[in-house]
C-alpha cells in the first residue's frame, strides 16, 4: 500500500542514520576514515541511494561528516569514540565538537507523526545542527505523560535547560492555538510556532496558509478554461475545510458571485479516519464522492480535491464514466505528494522543507538576542501536470497520433 511505503520509508531513513551515526561514535570509523560509497552503502544496507544521502544529510550538519566533491565523504578529524554513545539520551550533538551544543526543546501538537511532520522536523534539525544547536524532545528527557498539553510538554522542556522552543502544530484547529497560548504565558523562552495560522501574541511564527493554497487551486483551474467546479473534500476536518473555504471565494471572485458545488459525500461503509485516513481509504473515497458529485451535477469540467490521493480517487470516478482528465475535466489536489508526481496530478506543494528553515532561522534568531516576536507567511507552490493542464493535454495526444 502506498501509505504504508511512505511510513517505511521514513523508517529505512532513521534506522540508516542511526547505523552511520552509531559507526562514527563507537570508532568503528575513526577520524579521518573515507566512508564507502554511498551505492554501496546502499548495496550493503538493502536501501535505496536517495535514503542514505537523506541519512547522511544530518551528519555533515552536525559536524560529524566532511565531504569533499572530488574524492568522497570523510569522518570528521578530531572525534574520539564514545562507548556511552548508545545509551546517551541527547544523542551525539552533545559530546562531538569544540564548543557544547545548545538545546531548542521540539513539541508537536497532539503527538502526530507523519511524513509531512517529520520532514518539518528534519529541515528544522538540519539547519541547527549547522549553528552547534540541538534539537530535544520531551521524551529524550524525562517520562511524558501522554495527558500533557502542548503548553505544559514545553513548559517541560524550559525546565531542562532549552533555550527556546519549538511548537509544530500543522492539523489542530485555531481553538488549540488559542489554548497553547495560555498555558504558555509563564514560559520565559522564545516560542517558534510551526503551523497554518496566522498567530498573534507573543512568539514568532512560521506558516502557509491553507485557504490560500485552495484560492491558487480554483485560479489555476479557471486560467486552463475550467469554470464549473466542484470540490470533493469533507467539512468535519479543518484543512480540508480550509482549503474549501479559499477556493470558495476564488469562484464568488472570478465568476461574478458564482458558487462552487460541493460534496462532501463520506460513504457509511467506508470507515474512514478523517484526521489521518490511509492512503487506500482516501482515494476509495474520493473516487466515491466524485461519482456522487457528478451524478448530482455532470456539468461539471472541474474538480478540486482536499488532497492528492482524493483526486486520484477523483481521476478514477471520471475515468470510469468515459472521461479523460486534463481534457475532459480539469483535477487538481493538495500536498504533491509522491503519488500526484507519478499519476500526473496537478497540485499545490506545501511548503514544508521552507516551514523549518524559516522556523530554525527565527528560533536562531530570538537566542541571539533578538526579542521581537514576527511572523513569516509561506505560500503553497503550484505544481502543474497533466490532469489540470487542458492546452497541454491537447497538444501531447495531438503528438502520438502523428
Amino acid at each position: 500500500m502506498p501509505g504504508q511505503s511512505s511510513q517505511q520509508g521514513l523508517r529505512e531513513h532513521r534506522k540508516v542514520f542511526e547505523l552511520l551515526r552509531d559507526r562514527i561514535q563507537t570508532g568503528e570509523w575513526g577520524p579521518g576514515t573515507k566512508l564507502p560509497g554511498r551505492i554501496k552503502i546502499a548495496r550493503d544496507l538493502g536501501v535505496g541511494v536517495s535514503t542514505v544521502e537523506r541519512a547522511m544529510a544530518p551528519l555533515v550538519a552536525q559536524g560529524l561528516l566532511v565531504v569533499d566533491d572530488r574524492s568522497g565523504t570523510y569522518v570528521a578529524s578530531g572525534l574520539a569514540p564514545d562507548p556511552l554513545a548508545k545509551h546517551s539520551a541527547l544523542g551525539p550533538a552533545a559530546r562531538f565538537g569544540d564548543a557544547p551544543r545548545v538545546p531548542v526543546g521540539l513539541v508537536v501538537a497532539g503527538g502526530l507523526r507523519n511524513r509531512r511532520i517529520e520532514t518539518v522536523i528534519l529541515s528544522i534539525e538540519t539547519r541547527l545542527a549547522a549553528e552547534n544547536v540541538m534539537l530535544v524532545r520531551p521524551n529524550q528527557l524525562v517520562s511524558i505523560d501522554p495527558g500533557l498539553s502542548a503548553g505544559q510538554l514545553a513548559s517541560t522542556l524550559a525546565r531542562f535547560g532549552c533555550e527556546a522552543l519549538v511548537v509544530i502544530s500543522l492539523y489542530e484547529d485555531a481553538g488549540f492555538v488559542r489554548d497553547f497560548l495560555e498555558d504558555a504565558k509563564g514560559m520565559h523562552s522564545p516560542v517558534v510556532f510551526v503551523t497554518a495560522y496566522d498567530v498573534q501574541g507573543p512568539v514568532s511564527v512560521t506558516h502557509y496558509s491553507r485557504f490560500d493554497a485552495g484560492y491558487a487551486a480554483a485560479s489555476h483551474l479557471f486560467s486552463q478554461g475550467w469554470t464549473r467546479l466542484g470540490f470533493v473534500g469533507h467539512s468535519r476536518v479543518g484543512w480540508a475545510r480550509e482549503r474549501l473555504e479559499g477556493a470558495s471565494r476564488a469562484v464568488e471572485t472570478l465568476s461574478g458571485g458564482g458558487a462552487l458545488d460541493v460534496r462532501f459525500a463520506l460513504d457509511a461503509d467506508i470507515d474512514i479516519d478523517l484526521e489521518d485516513p490511509s492512503m487506500a481509504q482516501c482515494i476509495e473515497w474520493g473516487r466515491r464522492a466524485t461519482r456522487q458529485l457528478l451524478d448530482a451535477n455532470p456539468t461539471l469540467d472541474g474538480l478540486i480535491a482536499a488532497n492528492d490521493c482524493a483526486a486520484l480517487g477523483a481521476i478514477r470516478a471520471v475515468t470510469e464514466l468515459g472521461l479523460q482528465p486534463g481534457i475532459d475535466i480539469g483535477i487538481i489536489g493538495f500536498d504533491d505528494d509522491d503519488i500526484a508526481s507519478i499519476e500526473g496530478i496537478t497540485t499545490l506543494r506545501s511548503p514544508l522543507d521552507e516551514l523549518g528553515e524559516e522556523a530554525a532561522r527565527l528560533v536562531l534568531r530570538r537566542m541571539a538576542g533578538d526579542g521581537r516576536a514576527s511572523a513569516v507567511r509561506l505560500q503553497a507552490k503550484l505544481v502543474v501536470r497533466l490532469s489540470s493542464c487542458k492546452p497541454a493535454a491537447l497538444k501531447f495526444g495531438a503528438a502520438r497520433r502523428t
